[in-house]
């Protein structure tokens, strides 16, 4: 073959390939998927959608509103597994708490944020966190300067306390409300709580701390017959009551029989605190002012 028909079949054989690539080319790009404005969901998609509507949650004006998202959004990230995620949402909610705004919320959206960041903690095995957020629980009842109306908060903290920080530190802090029954208004509200104290005390099997709440009253034949009636109980009697109330998010080991003045008396003393009551589902915290 000579040198001229060489370079004709080399040249012939350069058009063929680039006739292919070509070709190729075209058939690739008829074969592209189409972009769809539906999401296309995934695990790990979903996961990072909830990280950046956290991140858009940390940007709400109102802090209870911006609260309630968090906690929320927190909740969500437990119940699919995203466990190391859910933690940061909870540090934003830590700085909710913490932020100048929140001097809005009232004492109870204050308490019981705490105590549902401490909850939260607990589920994602965060014991550190937990045990703080029981602190600060503490702390936010501290600063009510009502003494009477601190009172409402302590058998809810206590709860979580003994979760988050021990049946010492709770039995501990129920002791420390006992003074604090003698600025309730009238009677009937400062023998129902003195009661729902010392209950929780007596449960605790801290007979002695649970007589010196009791005392806070000065009438001995009331404390007489009080103690009676608690002692008249029967389990039976005690779990139809239970039964009657209504569920916490996560079933408390302290339980108040919560007695008033009258013997046929069995409302609950004090608000609700748990993240399922307040939180849960909800625009905003379902509290009340006082």
């Amino acid at each position: 073959m000579n040198k001229k028909s060489r370079w004709t079949l080399w040249i012939s054989g350069l058009g063929l390939l680039v006739m292919g690539t070509v070709l190729l080319v075209q058939h690739g790009c008829t074969e592209t998927r189409q972009l769809s404005p539906r999401l296309q969901p995934t695990e790990e998609r979903s996961r990072r959608l909830t990280m950046l509507s956290a991140e858009e949650a940390s940007l709400l004006p109102d802090a209870d509103v911006r609260l309630t998202r968090q906690l929320n959004i927190a909740d969500m990230q437990i119940a699919r597994g995203w466990n190391k995620d859910a933690p940061r949402t909870l540090a934003e909610a830590r700085k909710t708490l913490q932020s100048d705004d929140a001097k809005g919320l009232s004492d109870h959206a204050r308490v019981s944020g705490w105590v549902s960041i401490s909850e939260l903690s607990r589920r994602v095995e965060d014991q550190p966190a937990a045990s703080l957020a029981g602190e600060r629980a503490v702390d936010a009842v501290l600063a009510i300067s009502d003494e009477g109306k601190r009172c409402e908060y302590v058998i809810g903290v206590a709860n979580e306390l003994q979760f988050a920080r021990g049946l010492t530190e709770a039995a501990g802090f129920v002791s420390q409300a006992g003074p604090w029954t003698k600025s309730l208004p009238d009677e009937l509200t400062r023998r129902r709580a003195m009661v729902g104290f010392a209950s929780v005390l007596f449960n605790l099997d801290d007979y002695a701390a649970g007589q010196t709440m009791l005392r806070q009253d000065p009438d001995v034949m009331w404390r007489t017959d009080t103690l009676a009636r608690l002692a008249a109980m029967t389990e039976h009697r005690a779990e139809d009551m239970a039964r009657l109330r209504p569920a916490a998010a996560s079933a408390p080991m302290i339980k108040a029989e919560n007695a008033a003045a009258e013997p046929t008396a069995d409302q609950p003393y004090g608000k609700r605190l748990d993240y399922q009551s307040i939180f849960q589902n909800q625009k905003n915290s379902q509290t009340t002012r006082d």
